[in-house]
């Protein structure tokens, strides 16, 4: 629906950018709340370096050095939006792996003193755990991401860059 969007939040119909904007951005609205979820589960291990590196310093210096360069470079509309869309997908990738990396550490060491248990008992209490803050969190990140893209559409995409800056 980006160039229904597209038309609807902007004055001048659905512009081109606008739409390739909202298309990239569509896709991370699934991405950003998978990494804040599995970062999530890192903490659950007793452990905020995984979150302060990878939301805190790895996903903000990435996008600022991407989006910059793309700037700089004059590479256009679809740079600009991979710079800033590329942390996010990177930030997943490295939170899985370090989710991964600790449950492993973890299984090893419990492995002796705890009996397993069921997949299936395992699962039901991971998905009623984490389904409510996933929920939350896709919606928390509509919230910041379609407020970005209503003052671009209300003032200026130069305010709306501000503005998410900001």
């Amino acid at each position: 629906f980006s160039s229904e969007l597209a038309t609807i939040l902007f004055q001048h119909g659905p512009h081109r950018d606008a739409v390739l904007y909202l298309r990239i951005f569509g896709v991370l609205v699934c991405v950003a709340p998978a990494t804040t979820v599995a970062l999530a589960g890192t903490r659950g291990f007793g452990t905020m370096v995984p979150y302060v590196w990878v939301q805190n310093i790895g996903m903000p210096a990435l996008r600022l050095a991407l989006v910059a360069a793309a700037v700089a470079l004059g590479a256009g509309t679809f740079a600009v939006g991979a710079g800033w869309a590329l942390p996010t997908i990177a930030g997943f990738g490295i939170a899985m792996f370090m989710l991964r990396r600790l449950l492993r550490q973890a299984e090893e060491r419990d492995r002796a003193s705890i009996a397993p248990r069921p997949t299936r008992e395992l699962a039901s209490e991971f998905w009623r755990f984490s389904l409510p803050r996933g929920l939350a969190t896709i919606l928390g990140i509509t919230v910041t991401w379609t407020d970005i893209v209503l003052v671009g559409a209300l003032r200026s995409t130069r305010e709306a860059g501000i503005y998410a800056a900001a």
